[in-house]
């Protein structure tokens, strides 16, 4: 106490006129901070000026700079609509990586049964090659003997039909290993031309 009555209650209100008018830049902001009004220094059309010039923006409605009070509240508690937008995001998430793994490896599946084809074909061509080559030495083996009259034409005919033959089975066999190689080169992921090619 001052030991004085008027100057205790003069101090006091002075004091509190003091705190009052230093508070009032705080309290204003709070004041507007829970009416949602715009931030001080912040011009509203100055911001949807900006916002409308961004390529692709065709308009600005109902601008927000400052928000909160039951936005806040309603982005905090949103009864569940996050927790399941993400479990929708993660079950097209499995979805793709499961689609893809099918896709990887019907692409294997595809090359390994290429790659077998191929290999089947190139040994049954190689051994046909073999059974032509005996096909004309036989012929050829007719043709003399029927020459020197040991034979008669018929055998050689007969050996002239077993070469055609042979020869026919080696062609379409050579035709089905091509056939098989192509498909091994589309199954590798090549194409037609060297520009449909995968860059090395």
């Amino acid at each position: 106490a001052t030991g004085e009555e008027f100057w205790d209650p003069a101090v006091s209100i002075l004091i509190g006129a003091l705190i009052l008018w230093s508070s009032w830049g705080i309290l204003r902001e709070a004041i507007n901070l829970l009416l949602e009004g715009t931030p001080s220094g912040i011009d509203p059309d100055a911001v949807t000026r900006s916002i409308a010039s961004i390529e692709g923006v065709y308009g600005v409605h109902h601008l927000h700079i400052w928000s909160i009070g039951p936005s806040l509240l309603f982005t905090l508690f949103d009864a569940g609509k996050r927790k399941a937008q993400v479990a929708q995001a993660e079950a097209a998430l499995d979805e793709s990586g499961s689609m893809y793994r099918g896709v990887v490896l019907t692409a294997f599946q595809q090359v390994e049964d290429s790659l077998a084809l191929t290999h089947h074909y190139r040994i049954a061509a190689t051994e046909e090659h073999s059974a032509m080559t005996a096909a004309k030495r036989s012929l050829d083996l007719s043709l003399t003997q029927y020459r020197e009259g040991a034979t008669s034409y018929l055998d050689v005919v007969t050996s002239q039909t077993v070469t055609l033959q042979t020869e026919l089975a080696s062609l379409d066999l050579d035709n089905r290993e091509l056939r098989a190689s192509v498909q091994l080169i589309r199954a590798l992921g090549g194409g037609w031309t060297s520009a449909q090619n995968p860059s090395s």
